[in-house]
């Protein structure tokens, strides 16, 4: 999600830029495609970055400070996570609700153009009689009867010639995808209309004539979607920019929008490349206070780790030591793993429950609050290879031929606590501990049993 608030985010950006400094300017091609990449630069920002701007980690001079081992397996016991994020199921299903309407509309249009009586028009066909237009889609120029003004037939086929049915159909898939981004409908809107300013611009006729013709055709336009309609409100704006002419202020403030573009996109490209640099991070023995983590570390820890069930499976098995930075604002950042030759299914599960500990106490230095490194070792042990009970006991002899025994019982279980695994294997093995222990309490009470017959 935290993808999706950057894409609207710079979404949001490109198209402030877009009203200061080109909206109703007459440079109609660049704007059209101003707004075509402010739909799809957006997607593309968060992943770009610059490696020289970026400065590393270095090992050798940071003294990491490492916390207490957790074992996982015993007194962490393992769950199999088989939920999925609930957000993402209702962000999926909203953008397959997006996709069937585009699909039906589609449908719709291809139904209509099927049962419409057609003419052709040089590269292009027209659909007769249809109730609905003047419009254009595809190859399609839509006329509500068969008897329309020559002047709208050449405005809709300009729109087929400069493929704006195109930008429609691409900016719609992006609505479908990313359907949070409402800037996404405002850039749509606004491209539709410089859509009519560059068909409006192809059609050579007297600018009061032609809007004039706009007026009469106000009340009269039934549109389909996915189609560009004749009659594009508000008619103000394109009347007026009939009156315009391309001039040397347009072009200047269409290189001002590059410029900003470019400086704003530079400087967000700049700041997601750069990593804290190694002299921000203090060595954990100059530090006044160390990190604490903010609430109960043991509690976050039992309810956030998993033993994964593949590696389970697998009976895998590791220790991996996660290194990370709490920065100066208690946040967790530069996770990495820094143990060698560990299965990257635990590693994965070791890294990712650490990105999770975002609250922490940060670290103290002269009264200043300052990022430290750490290290949290965890270890991977399946319940198959901790100890089993064991049973020991001395015999001494207090007279001949009589043994009298006094039991010394110990009983040792590592230090776990019982883990329900439903595997056949770890169940044989809980029954075998079981009758084990059982035979163990027999043998204890048959010794006690032996010393009061003898006493």
């Amino acid at each position: 999600m935290l993808y999706i608030a950057q894409v609207i985010s710079y979404t949001g950006i490109l198209y402030v830029i877009y009203i200061l400094f080109l909206r109703n300017r007459p440079i109609h091609s660049f704007n059209r495609l101003y707004l075509l990449l402010a739909s799809v630069l957006p997607m593309l920002i968060p992943f770009i970055k610059i490696p020289s701007f970026a400065s590393y980690w270095q090992d050798n001079e940071v003294m990491n400070f490492s916390l207490p081992e957790i074992t996982v397996g015993s007194e962490i016991a393992p769950q199999v996570d088989n939920t999925i994020d609930v957000a993402v199921i209702i962000y999926a299903m909203v953008a397959v609700i997006f996709f069937v309407v585009m699909a039906i509309k589609y449908t719709r249009l291809q139904r209509m153009a099927k049962r419409s009586e057609q003419q052709a028009y040089g590269d292009y066909t027209l659909l007769l009689n249809t109730g609905y237009g003047p419009g254009s889609w595809g190859k399609y120029i839509v006329l509500p009867e068969a008897d329309v003004h020559e002047t709208i037939v050449q405005h809709e086929a300009a729109h087929l010639r400069l493929r704006h049915s195109a930008d429609l159909l691409f900016i719609n898939l992006l609505q479908a995808v990313l359907w949070p981004n409402l800037f996404l409908y405002a850039i749509k809107k606004e491209l539709r209309q410089v859509h009519e300013f560059q068909a409006d611009a192809a059609i050579d006729v007297d600018a009061k004539t032609y809007g004039e013709l706009l007026l009469a055709n106000t009340f009269s336009t039934c549109t389909l979607p996915f189609t560009h309609s004749f009659n594009i409100h508000p008619l103000k704006r394109r009347i007026m920019m009939l009156k315009k002419r391309k001039s040397p202020m347009a072009i200047v403030f269409g290189a001002i929008a590059v410029l900003v573009t470019g400086i704003t996109v530079f400087n967000v490209v700049a700041l997601q490349s750069c990593k804290a640099k190694k002299w921000e991070v203090v060595q954990a023995t100059e530090v006044d206070k160390m990190p604490v983590f903010n609430g109960n570390f043991d509690e976050f820890l039992s309810k956030s780790i998993r033993y994964p069930q593949e590696a389970i499976d697998s009976n895998i098995e590791g220790k991996v030591n996660i290194g990370f930075v709490v920065d100066e604002n208690g946040k967790v950042r530069d996770v990495k793993v820094k143990s060698k030759n560990v299965h990257p299914i635990l590693a994965n599960e070791a890294a990712r429950v650490v990105k999770q500990m975002n609250s922490w106490i940060p670290a103290e230095k002269n009264g200043k609050k300052v990022a430290v490194e750490m290290i949290l070792p965890v270890n991977f042990r399946l319940p198959d290879n901790l100890p089993p009970y064991t049973f020991e006991y001395t015999v001494e002899d207090s007279a001949p031929g009589i043994d009298v025994m006094h039991p010394t019982v110990k009983f040792e279980i590592s230090d776990a606590k019982s883990i329900d695994i439903a595997t056949t294997k770890n169940k044989n093995r809980h029954a075998e501990l079981i009758k084990q222990q059982q035979e163990v309490e027999a043998e204890i009470e048959h010794i006690k049993n032996e010393q009061n017959k003898k006493k």
